[in-house]
């Protein structure tokens, strides 16, 4: 079963891989799992490239299913956890030092769910770097400008020398 299904164009390319700015309207914008969203638009970036596309082609980018919920289970268990396991230590500390629990358990809370959230963002795509949930290029729709000018000129470049 297909996960979600966005066209765009390819914006760059390197060995297996390519960036792809998605059309207008697209699914991604409130995700940002396997993409970058800014003001310009939403990129997904470094997706599988097997069928070989090129800058200026467009084309259609699978992200498989499972993708977002794996994200979200991330993005929302890792910092929840970290909440209760500050708050667990900084309790403890805190009464074996002789001060409040509640108010070191506070202040573990949040230096956990800080750590926590710098930790996400500085590895959060590489939790997600798995092949399974890794977006891909699923086809090719349209050529780009620079590969189609590419043929065109190869067709009409003469063979010999005499312009035939």
């Amino acid at each position: 079963m297909p996960g979600i299904i966005e066209r765009g164009t390819v914006i760059a390319a390197s060995e297996g891989s390519v960036d792809v700015r998605l059309a207008g309207g697209s699914a991604c914008e409130s995700c940002g799992a396997c993409c970058h969203v800014d003001r310009d638009g939403v990129t997904v970036e470094g997706a599988a490239n097997k069928p070989g596309a090129a800058v200026g082609d467009e084309v259609e980018v699978e992200i498989p299913e499972g993708s977002d919920t794996r994200a979200g289970v991330i993005v929302f268990i890792v910092p929840a956890v970290g909440l209760l396991a500050g708050y667990l230590v900084g309790y403890l500390v805190a009464r074996a030092v002789g001060v409040t629990g509640d108010l070191g358990g506070a202040i573990g809370a949040v230096a956990a769910v800080v750590v926590a959230l710098l930790v996400l963002r500085a590895r959060g795509r590489d939790a997600l770097s798995d092949e399974r949930y890794r977006p891909r290029v699923r086809a090719i729709i349209a050529p780009g400008l620079t590969a189609a000018s590419t043929t065109r000129a190869a067709r009409e470049t003469p063979r010999d020398g005499a312009g035939r």
